[in-house]
């Protein structure tokens, strides 16, 4: 950069620092004549109270003086220092500058002048230049100018402020400023001061437009006045005085603003405006709930009501008009929110409910700002867990049974109800069952456990349950109930408890019996006051009242136990794999009981609407009904019982001898099994002591019941056996204790050993016993059955001489003695029916019914003869004849179904070569392998089983000592005789067996070997009526003849490795015959049933005259008996006799 730009720069910075200079000094003397003028102002109107023309001049003149001195002072110096307005030129710098620097003078003018001149041409002119530019460019210019010099100026300033000081110690200060106020509002109307002035002591003149506003006024000087009046909305009102100088005035609430003034007659007050301000304000407010989807709650809507109770998760909708509103804020603990702004006065606001909360609903407006908050609360409650309540009770029939009450409940309902099932030895062996549930709030629920689920025997389960409700917002919450704990019996442990309830149920029914044998005889007086009286008296009807309700009692309690007793025994019957004719019998004459008891319902009925209609001749017909009824009932009930408890000891003796093997084997696998310590193998074997000395007990138990019986069956058991097992058990323990293991285990299988032994002869004895009965029954029922046809032809032939001869006849009282001795025929037959129901249930109560019948009409007959109504008694006889060809018929039947049932009986068929047509092919075959399993188990290797007892004398000793006892059947049923004598034999003689090993058996033994024989002869028998029943091939006799060479095998030298090959080779052939069956597609079953047809000749029509029994007579005579083709020929022979001799 040259010499003269420096300087020229340098000249810049001074001419800038010039004008800011001046800036400072204008600002100074603006100041002091600005506060001068307006002091001069306020002065003026001060003093001299100017109307509003002069206060307008003088403040325009103020205005225009203060703006003049703000232009010359400020406005004018600035405009040059921002260059725009022209200003000082360097020229006039370079003077002043050459004035304060000595050393400068003219030289800076005159290098100014030489570069306007210079051209760029001459090289000399630019030389001087800045030769002269060298010489000053040391020089600070910006030093010619002194920023201190200003501070003279500011005495302008003190004079004004003084003034003001002066004014403000001595004088006030606000009133003479007051006048400068004047004139700046020089429109208004200015007095001078009165000797009073109002002065309004009100905070604000601003007023709710819902609001009275109370005006209060002060008048402050010399006087007070003593009315003080205000006027607005061209209207005037005194105000009201409140005390010295001291008035007050109501607003009532206003719509707009207005001006009022306050006068009196001499002093009138500035205009005042009273500002009324627009209250925000909520004209509607409504709140919506939107509750969850899973509670299904209606959505509903509050109406001017803000608190409220919902349930966690519920959507609130706040809906508010409002007025003279520009928002409105929510204000809660967790934020604060604003309404959205829908249009002009509605507002709206959703939020969540999660917890509880209060909340303030504050409109506003820029007026009035926030006004009236609204405060409320919101309850907000959780959906709770669903409550679980259980009631639990075993049923009283099946223990393995539990039946549930619940009582489920939830606020807004169930998802699902489960009941989950583990074992206790395996936890994650986890299943599920959904209880069905309905949609209520509250639910009570019944469920049976296991239902739902299948349970293995003989395992420890626990199970509990489990509500869940339908939360899903906050995920479904779960109620689980205790865990409860149910042990399944097994198949043993069943038939046991199942025998144990029966027993029970048959105390029930013999109380019921008891009551029913009661009620008869207090019935029976009843019905007979009623009968010696023509007009039953009020004593008599309420008698026969309770004799009703008795007897519907009654008809309850037999239901309820004879329903019990048939749940029991369906039950069985689905633990038990084959059928029992038996059990099937009984359950059809419970049925039989229980449709029984509908029809005596029925007859009840018709007696109290008999009663209540006070028709008396009818009541005492039907009482006379109801007797035969409840006689029939009682004969019913005590069959009933009788029946129930011969198959309850015949089931219990099974259970027993199944129990004395299942413990046989839990002996021998004692013994079989190594122990840790000695003292487990003690426990060991003294449960199993204890468990058969349980046994024992139950065993003397069922010798009691069987003595309860009627007719006591022949239970069998061997107390001699019982003492060898307990002696056994006893010495296995001793030596246990002696350590001497060798013995103990001796012992133990011994004992094992034996208990099989008797638990199969237990079984087979009964087996035996029931078979023997069945065909006894069954030969008692063909002579009844001989004697009932005797009884119906006599009776046929009596009533047809009575009717042709007449009662003149000679004859005629003879034949009342006859009728009379047939009635006692009738009586024994009636006696051996029921003694043979006391055993059979096939003896169904229809049967019990036609005796009754024919019972009553005998004596009914008898009477009508002494009374000489010769047709009522014809018509009784008639009656007779027709219930004795109707029972003939029932017993027929049953005669069929109990041979039946002989042949289905498990070894059926002793001396009747009827054996096993009860068994199909895969019972045989089960059997057969069983047997081959215990033969197997029996044999070591390289062993065999020689034959019982020693050569030829075991035999002959078995042969002399059976007797007639002892011989074998066709059938193969063997005497008890046999038994023994076959022990004494094999106790004195020995032989050797296939395996060429001789060896001597003990009696244990010999019992084994004869049990696998007998077994296995009972089969072959089976085997060959089977297969008789379907045709005997080629192939098949060769079957049986190999059965019949290992049967006599095993009677003769035991059995070995050779014998078990054969009855393999057996098994197989007899798996084909199977399969040859199958695919004949043939039935291997039959299924007898009774007769169901009843007849009731109680409802048959009153015979009124001989005409209308001769005509029933003839249609009698041509309809054929249905009677089976041994009956006819049996009525054929009879028929032959000579028996009309009188």
């Amino acid at each position: 950069m040259s010499d003269f730009q420096v300087v020229e720069n340098k000249l810049q910075q001074f001419i800038k620092k010039f004008y800011i200079n001046e800036l400072i000094r204008g600002a100074i003397l603006y100041l002091a004549a600005g506060v001068f003028y307006f002091l001069l102002v306020s002065g003026i109107e001060y003093f001299l109270w100017l109307p509003s023309t002069g206060r307008a001049v003088l403040f325009w003149l103020f205005v225009g003086a203060e703006l003049l001195l703000c232009f010359i002072f400020l406005i004018r110096p600035l405009l040059r220092l921002l260059k725009l307005q022209k200003g000082l030129t360097p020229k006039a710098a370079a003077t002043i500058i050459g004035r304060h620097f000595k050393e400068v003078d003219d030289k800076l003018i005159n290098t100014l002048e030489l570069q306007e001149q210079a051209d760029g041409s001459s090289e000399l002119l630019l030389a001087s230049i800045e030769q002269k530019a060298s010489e000053i460019k040391a020089v600070s210019f910006r030093r010619a100018i002194d920023y201190t010099k200003n501070l003279r100026y500011t005495k302008y300033i003190i004079i004004p402020f003084l003034s003001i000081l002066l004014i403000g110690v001595f004088g006030d200060l606000l009133t003479f400023l007051e006048g400068y106020q004047r004139v700046s509002h020089y429109t208004q109307v200015y007095t001078p001061p009165a000797p009073y002035q109002f002065i309004v002591t009100n905070n604000s003149l601003a007023v709710r437009d819902t609001e009275v506003f109370r005006l209060k006024v002060q008048t402050i000087g010399s006087s007070t006045p003593e009315e003080v009046e205000i006027h607005f909305n061209n209207q005037q009102y005194v105000l009201t005085p409140r005390g010295t100088g001291l008035f007050e005035f109501e607003f009532e609430p206003q719509t707009k603003s207005l001006q009022f003034q306050i006068k009196t007659m001499t002093v009138s007050s500035e205009l005042f405006t009273l500002e009324v301000l627009k209250t925000p304000m909520l004209t509607s407010f409504s709140m919506g709930m939107r509750y969850p989807k899973h509670t299904q709650l209606r959505h509903e809507v509050l109406q001017n009501e803000g608190n409220a109770r919902v349930v966690q998760g519920t959507l609130i909708d706040w809906r508010i008009l409002a007025r003279n509103t520009s928002a409105i804020g929510f204000v809660s603990q967790a934020d604060t929110v604003l309404f959205d702004n829908q249009n002009n006065d509605t507002y709206t606001l959703s939020s969540p409910s999660q917890s509880s909360f209060r909340y303030q609903i504050i409109p506003e407006n820029q007026s009035v700002g926030r006004f009236d908050p609204l405060t409320y609360q919101i309850e907000v409650y959780r959906d709770e867990p669903p409550t679980l309540e259980i009631e639990r009770i075993v049923d009283s029939i099946n223990t393995q049974v539990m039946h549930h009450r619940l009582l489920v409940s939830d606020d807004f309902g169930l998802r699902e109800l489960s009941v989950v099932c583990f074992t206790a030895e395996d936890l994650s062996d986890t299943r599920r069952y959904a209880v069905p549930i309905g949609r209520g709030l509250v639910q009570q629920v019944f469920y049976d456990f296991p239902t739902g689920f299948e349970l293995a025997p003989g395992q420890n389960y626990q199970y509990y349950f489990e509500a869940i409700d339908n939360d899903q917002p906050n995920g479904f919450k779960v109620t689980r109930s205790q865990v409860f704990g149910v042990r399944t019996n097994t198949t043993t442990e069943q038939r046991a408890e199942l025998l144990g309830r029966q027993q029970e149920q048959l105390l029930g029914l013999d109380q019921v019996l008891r009551q029913v044998r009661e009620q008869e005889a207090q019935n029976k007086s009843i019905q007979n006051q009623q009968s010696q009286t023509e007009s039953v008296d009020w004593q008599q009807k309420m008698a026969a009242a309770e004799m009703l309700n008795r007897e519907q009692k009654t008809n309850d309690r037999i239901r309820k136990a004879t329903d019990q007793i048939k749940k029991t025994l369906d039950q069985v019957k689905e633990l038990d794999s084959g059928s029992d004719p038996y059990q099937e019998a009984l359950q059809e004459r419970l049925e039989e009981q229980q449709r029984s008891i509908q029809e005596n319902e029925q007859g009840l009925k018709e007696l109290q609407e008999l009663q209540k209609k006070i028709n008396e001749e009818e009541f005492k017909e039907d009482l006379d009904k109801l007797a035969q009824r409840q006689k029939n009932q009682k004969k019913s009930l005590e069959q009933l019982v009788e029946q129930t408890r011969r198959y309850y000891v015949a089931k219990k003796t099974k259970q027993i001898a199944e129990a004395l093997q299942e413990l046989g084997e839990r002996q021998i696998e004692a013994a079989e099994r190594s122990h840790e310590t000695k003292e487990d193998q003690l426990e060991e074997q003294n449960q199993l002591n204890s468990s058969f000395q349980k046994l024992q007990e139950q065993m003397e138990q069922l010798q009691k019941e069987n003595e309860q019986l009627t007719q006591p069956m022949q239970v069998p058991r061997d107390k001699f056996e019982e003492d060898q097992i307990s002696n056994e058990q006893n010495s296995a323990a001793e030596k246990i204790n002696q350590e001497d293991q060798e013995g103990a285990k001796s012992s133990q299988k011994k004992a094992g050993q034996k208990m099989k032994e008797m638990g199969s002869k237990m079984g087979a004895q009964m087996q035996m016993m029931q078979m023997d009965s069945v065909q006894e029954d069954a030969e008692m029922l063909r002579e009844i059955l001989d004697n009932l046809i005797v009884f119906s032809t006599e009776q046929e032939s009596l009533m047809e001489q009575m009717i042709s001869e007449g009662p003149s006849s000679v004859q005629f009282g003879k034949r009342i003695n006859r009728q009379n001795t047939l009635k006692e025929n009738f009586k024994h037959i009636d006696d051996s029916l029921f003694a043979l129901s006391l055993r059979q249930p096939l003896m169904g109560a229809s049967i019990n019914k036609h005796i009754s019948d024919g019972q009553f009409y005998l004596d009914k007959s008898l009477d009508d003869f002494a009374d000489n109504k010769l047709s009522q008694a014809s018509g009784s006889q008639q009656y007779v004849f027709a219930n004795a060809n109707a029972l003939a018929e029932l017993l027929d039947a049953v005669l069929a179904q109990m041979e039946q049932m002989a042949m289905n009986m498990p070894g059926s068929g002793s001396g009747q070569g009827q054996s096993g047509q009860g068994f199909q092919l895969s019972d045989i075959i089960k059997k057969q392998e069983s047997l081959q399993q215990e033969m197997e188990q029996g044999l070591s290797p390289g062993e065999g089983m020689p034959k019982p007892g020693q050569g030829q004398k075991g035999q002959e000793g078995q042969e002399q000592g059976s007797g007639e006892e002892g011989k074998t059947g066709e059938g193969g049923q063997e005497g008890s005789g046999a038994k023994s004598n076959t022990d004494s034999g094999q106790q004195s003689g020995d032989d050797k067996g296939d395996g060429g090993l001789e060896q001597n058996y003990s009696e244990e033994m010999n019992g084994q070997l004869f049990e696998i024989y007998k077994q296995q002869q009972q089969l072959r028998q089976a085997l060959e009526n089977k297969l008789r029943a379907l045709g005997l091939s080629q192939d098949q006799n060769r079957l049986l003849e190999q059965l019949e060479r290992v049967e006599q095998k095993i009677l003769d030298n035991g059995y070995n490795r050779e014998t078990i090959d054969q009855m393999r080779q057996i098994k197989h052939e007899l798996l084909k015959l199977q399969d040859a069956e199958l695919k004949q597609g043939e039935e291997e079953s039959r299924e007898a049933r009774s007769n169901k047809t009843n007849h009731d000749p109680l409802k048959g029509e009153e015979i009124d005259s001989p005409k209308n029994y001769f005509q029933q007579l003839e249609i009698l005579n041509k309809e054929a008996l249905p009677l089976q083709p041994y009956f006819k020929n049996e009525v054929q022979r009879y028929f032959k006799k000579d028996n009309d001799r009188v």
